[in-house]
């Protein structure tokens, strides 16, 4: 840095060399000289040392994808702060839902992994209870989604005591995608699946991206088995890759069955997924809650 020794700052103040501390003005190392854009740390042996402060905007994350979060967080030709800190644990897992005329089906397994090696939970819930009518699945990192249904909670319960009802289905399904995009900058790092029966009686389900992209569907999947799940559902519910002429109602037995045959592929073939599935049935004002047991390995 070369200023000369008259040079004014903006203030009016005048601006000193780095010759002149040196020749002129030693100073101790504990002594602190700030510019008006760098800040000069004066030591010992009166070696001066600089450093400029460069803001990172929010907007520098991309959200392209939360799993890979040191990425998106690093900039070209520069080595990421999250090098050293990664806030999020993928713990693996996989829950999946289906809406039907009257009914809905929520379903998740019960293993919680700290990586694809390690086991640290066989029986952690991944169904979540948020009213007598709707609820919740999601997978990603464990704590973002204790953290969220809590959230949920308080803000159902807090409608409850104003309204002296429950949210239905579609506000709370709205309250979740508003929670979420809230946290856009530094997201929950959760893919979720809300399910309920609504005034009319009918099955609502509806699927999240972390950073709250809402979408209502027939049939969902999240976590690590979703690629297998829904090509499966896209078969057998959705009558993608069948004919016309075999399209038929979907019962809720039947659902169940595809339900339990879709975990049970996944879980051959995806290690993060197994110990047994959670799954919440919810039909008029009736909530049944099966625990299936699955393999362990």
């Amino acid at each position: 840095m070369h200023l000369n020794k008259r040079n004014k700052s903006q203030h009016g103040n005048t601006v000193l060399t780095s010759q002149y501390i040196e020749k002129k003005a030693p100073l101790k190392h504990e002594h602190l000289i700030y510019f008006n854009i760098k800040k000069v740390n004066v030591y010992k042996n009166t070696h001066i040392r600089t450093m400029e402060f460069r803001h990172q905007l929010a907007d520098h994350f991309t959200m392209e994808s939360v799993r890979n979060f040191k990425k998106a967080w690093q900039s070209k030709n520069e080595n990421a702060l999250s090098d050293r800190f990664n806030p999020y644990t993928e713990n693996g897992g996989t829950c999946a839902g289906i809406a039907g005329k009257d009914f809905v089906i929520l379903s998740g397994d019960t293993r919680l992994s700290a990586s694809s090696m390690v086991v640290m939970s066989r029986t952690a819930p991944k169904v979540y209870r948020l009213t007598p009518k709707v609820y919740m699945t999601g997978t990603g990192f464990q704590g973002d989604m204790i953290q969220l249904v809590k959230v949920l909670r308080t803000r159902i319960q807090q409608y409850l005591f104003t309204f002296n009802e429950y949210m239905d289905i579609h506000a709370a399904a709205q309250l979740l995608s508003r929670t979420l995009y809230f946290r856009r900058f530094f997201p929950y790092y959760v893919g979720a699946i809300i399910g309920g029966i609504d005034r009319d009686g009918r099955g609502v389900l509806y699927s999240y991206d972390p950073v709250g992209t809402i979408e209502e569907l027939p049939y969902s999947a999240q976590g690590e088995g979703s690629y297998l799940i829904e090509p499966f559902f896209d078969n057998q519910i959705g009558w993608k890759t069948q004919p016309e002429q075999t399209k038929q109602p979907l019962s809720k037995e039947r659902a169940q069955q595809l339900m339990h045959d879709a975990f049970i592929s996944t879980i051959e073939r995806e290690k993060s997924t197994g110990d047994a599935v959670q799954m919440v049935v919810l039909h008029g004002d009736r909530v049944e809650e099966h625990i299936l047991k699955m393999r362990t390995d």
